[in-house]
């Protein structure tokens, strides 16, 4: 649609004033190759590469700049949701982390042998491996019912 939109741009623009198409494109270029240059343009605006073609008009300009904005917005969203889920397994790890720590202590300070020890953490392993291989949904973790 971005692509579309800055090509269409074009036909906006009163015939006398100089537009992108008029400058970088040669008039017998084919519509495919137009489209491909359009398309080009587009995706430079949502990645850090670069192209010849730019704004020759206001209307291209005010254009450029709102897909910017648009294209800022949407790459500091996905960055803010990639960082959210980073901290929300983050903070799972370390409770995870905490547990084993509790347990390794209580065992140490209750005097448990080494076997014992191993049986649990094999025990717990084990738990774990099944837990996530078995487990059901319940009723009570679909909202929607």
């Amino acid at each position: 649609i971005t692509a579309c939109v800055w090509y269409g741009i074009t036909y906006l623009v009163p015939g006398d004033e100089i537009t992108w198409v008029k400058t970088f494109l040669k008039e017998d270029a084919s519509l495919s190759y137009r489209y491909a240059t359009s398309l080009h343009w587009s995706l430079t605006q949502f990645t850090p590469a670069a192209m010849e073609v730019y704004a020759k008009n206001l209307f291209e300009r005010v254009y450029s700049v709102c897909v910017l904005l648009f294209a800022l917005i949407t790459f500091s969203s996905f960055v803010s949701s990639i960082t959210n889920l980073m901290n929300h397994l983050r903070s799972i790890n370390a409770q995870r982390l905490e547990q084993q720590k509790k347990l390794r202590l209580y065992l140490h300070q209750h005097g448990i042998s080494s076997e014992s020890v191993n049986r649990v953490w094999h025990y717990l392993h084990h738990r774990a491996v099944l837990n996530s291989v078995r487990t059901r949904t319940k009723e009570n973790d679909v909202p929607v019912l």
